[in-house]
């Protein structure tokens, strides 16, 4: 017996996404409705899991998207397991439709292999957006005419593209379908 197929991602509803890069003392986040950053900031991780209910409920949001640590064969310190700790609090506070994302799945969702540094996963975000600000980086902008990255910067980088690559792959959105 064969089970149909689930149904095709809705690309004129563009889900309301939570993009999080959790760190052992303070995580970055975004919220993304594709073609439009909403919201983002970076703050400890104490005061950003209190916020996560308000947030959800201030952005209508539809799923968390938060980054998953990967182990390479690595020894690995404390701060990575404070890292993961954290992760699994803001799901368990979000208590909501989620998805835990490897950065490597992220580097492979924007098209880029797995070898791809930081700069390089930062500009194919980047090419998400339209260039309206000011400046020679008008996806970035200037103070006096912002673009729509204005202020994006370090982990909130990483949090923009957690989301964007999420946004981009229906594939990973149809195995989620019928949770949202």
């Amino acid at each position: 017996m064969t089970l149909p197929l689930p149904p095709k991602v809705n690309r004129n509803k563009r889900r309301i996404i939570l993009g999080v890069d959790p760190g052992n003392v303070e995580s970055a986040w975004v919220v993304f409705q594709h073609p439009k950053l909403v919201a983002k900031g970076l703050e400890l991780n104490s005061d950003f899991l209190r916020r996560i209910p308000k947030m959800r409920a201030m952005y209508n949001i539809d799923i968390m998207v938060i980054e998953r640590i990967a182990n390479y064969g690595d020894i690995v310190g404390a701060t990575i397991f404070d890292t993961e700790h954290w992760a699994g609090r803001f799901v368990e506070r979000w208590d909501f439709t989620h998805y835990r994302i490897y950065r490597r799945d992220v580097k492979k969702y924007l098209g880029l292999g797995p070898n791809t540094k930081d700069a390089q996963v930062n500009k194919a975000t980047a090419d998400h957006f339209e260039p309206y600000g000011g400046g020679k980086n008008p996806v970035k902008g200037i103070q006096k005419q912002p673009g729509p990255l204005f202020g994006v910067k370090d982990d909130i980088w990483a949090a923009l593209a957690i989301a964007v690559g999420y946004d981009d792959n229906e594939e990973v959105q149809q195995r989620f379908i019928g949770h949202l």
